[in-house]
């Protein structure tokens, strides 16, 4: 799989430049904890990960996060969920970015997480006071 990987990214690579190719994690690279990389489009779940929820969850959620609190707590609840994965992080403005690193990456006020999976019920984030919500 690692061979495919680098053969796509190669290829496409050309035309869509160096931020338009990301390849999938494979299940070996998972359990080694060697997931780092700035080609990498999810870090936490492999392909069959992927392809699970994809299957049993064919659609996009969407939730806003007021704060970076609100972040924090809605990316860990994605997180624990094994039939959800996070995917992009939409700022106000418009502009889609990757979660590349969850607990270190800064969002605006209310930017919008995508994910793939189970819908879920946030209200217990939504309505809990977090120190970034109180400011």
């Amino acid at each position: 799989m690692m061979s495919i990987n680098r053969y796509a990214m190669d290829k496409l690579g050309k035309d869509f430049g160096e931020n338009g190719t990301f390849r999938l994690v494979t299940p070996e690279e998972l359990r080694s904890k060697k997931t780092k990389g700035s080609d990498l489009f999810c870090a936490t779940h492999d392909y069959l990960d992927l392809m699970r929820v994809a299957e049993a969850f064919p659609s996009i959620q969407e939730v806003q996060a007021s704060n970076q609190g609100m972040y924090t707590s809605i990316m860990d609840l994605i997180n624990d969920n094994q039939d959800a994965i996070a995917l992009f992080v939409k700022s106000p403005e418009g502009v889609i970015s990757l979660i590349d690193n969850i607990k270190e990456m800064a969002i605006e006020e209310n930017s919008i997480i995508a994910y793939i999976g189970r819908p879920m019920d946030f209200e217990g984030v939504m309505t809990s006071k977090t120190p970034e919500a109180t400011q």
